[in-house]
């Protein structure tokens, strides 16, 4: 008998690496892909379009059902912003979401002395 189960998450974590340098991972999907844990392959379908077949995981000697899903990604640079949805009919699992980059205040008063640096070495 087939069943939903919604599950949403919210993590949010800081770096000091520049947020152009994190959009640039985030939006290659196979790249940023290659980090996300148990993930057996990774299926381009075309027009930035990616099926997900997760490790078979097991509890005791019994093989649960594979995890498989596909979604399509859209990047945008101007809000530094990554968003995935579900394809139809691919599958047994739906799974969307986004990234959404934002920049530290930190990061621009880092921003602001290194250009006042080049500035003044000039």
């Amino acid at each position: 008998m087939p069943f939903t189960v919604t599950i949403e998450v919210s993590k949010q974590f800081e770096t000091s690496t520049l947020p152009e340098k994190v959009f640039a991972l985030l939006s290659d999907v196979p790249r940023s892909a290659s980090y996300f844990p148990d993930v057996e392959k990774l299926e381009p379908l075309g027009s930035n379009a990616f099926r997900w077949i997760m490790e078979k995981n097991a509890i005791g000697g019994h093989t649960l059902k594979q995890t498989i899903y596909a979604c399509t990604y859209r990047s945008d640079r101007v809000t530094m912003s990554v968003a995935w949805v579900p394809v139809e009919g691919e599958g047994n699992a739906r799974v969307e979401g986004n990234w959404q980059i934002e920049f530290a205040f930190i990061q621009k008063i880092d921003r602001y002395i290194s250009n006042l640096k080049e500035t003044f070495a000039k």
